[in-house]
């Protein structure tokens, strides 16, 4: 069985939690969802209030894993086809699909998004 990151309730992570945050590009609401717990948890884990919980990180690598794997699928689809405009909803259900666009657009150039609702 493979250790926990962190093995153990550990003081100190919000900020490293929060740049995983911010380079998915996700709201805190958007990141405690994906992570399956309280908004207010996610808080105040990231803001230092909460030691992280054991196994935490490897849940956010997890998450970046997902979201870099996603971004290249969709720069390797518009790279095959040419330049590819995506739609991209407004809505806030709709905030992980937004982010993995708007990464897709900087790094390749070749995404286009474009905002529908």
């Amino acid at each position: 069985m493979s250790e926990k990151n962190p093995s153990d309730y550990t003081p100190g992570l919000g900020e490293l939690i929060r740049a995983s945050r911010l380079y998915i590009g996700l709201s805190k609401d958007g990141m405690s969802h994906r992570l399956g717990m309280s908004d207010r948890s996610y808080e105040r884990i990231e803001s230092g209030e909460r030691d992280c919980p054991p196994g935490l990180l490897d849940s956010i690598d997890a998450i970046m894993d997902k979201f870099d794997t996603e971004v290249g699928e969709l720069i390797a689809d518009a790279t095959a086809v040419g330049d590819k405009i995506v739609p991209v909803s407004t809505e806030p259900r709709e905030e992980w699909f937004r982010c993995v666009v708007g990464r897709a657009a900087v790094e390749s150039k070749r995404v286009i998004p474009r905002a529908i609702g």
